[in-house]
């Protein structure tokens, strides 16, 4: 009987291990966006088609956080020819994303520069435009209708 109890213990940590790992690896979109990872958070960025930005946080699970797990959201927008966009984050009357207000982002060389601090750890990465999925605007609305 031990023996029996001991595979099944082991098959059971082997299967919580993969669950883990898959998970920690799945950076596919749920909201239409581009997907990255800080420390143990993945967090999603949307950019829709009419302008704005949105950003999602989900823990190394992938189960949604709300925004107020990170603070001090700056985004600024470097548009070709050197013109800055400061964009003012908020964060959303139902607490799970942060946003904000900006003008389209059209030309792919564009550069969303994106910082804020998690868990006091302070994160500053630059996002080209021409990495972000198309019609993300799209997506995110037809997610959020379902």
């Amino acid at each position: 009987m031990s023996n029996s109890i001991t595979k099944l213990s082991a098959l059971i940590l082997i299967f919580v291990i993969a669950q883990h790992s898959y998970a920690h690896e799945d950076h596919n979109s749920r909201y239409g966006g581009f997907v990255m990872m800080f420390l143990e958070m993945h967090f999603e960025i949307v950019v829709p088609d009419n302008g704005g930005l949105k950003i999602y946080y989900s823990n190394e699970m992938r189960i949604e956080m709300p925004a107020s797990v990170v603070s001090d959201v700056a985004v600024e927008i470097e548009r070709p020819g050197g013109t800055f966009e400061s964009v003012s984050m908020f964060i959303s009357d139902d607490g799970g994303h942060w946003g904000g207000d900006s003008t389209p982002i059209i030309d792919p060389d564009s550069i969303i520069r994106l910082a804020f601090l998690f868990q006091g750890e302070p994160f500053v990465l630059d996002i080209p435009a021409s990495v972000l999925p198309e019609s993300s605007n799209e997506h995110s609305e037809m997610i959020h209708s379902v």
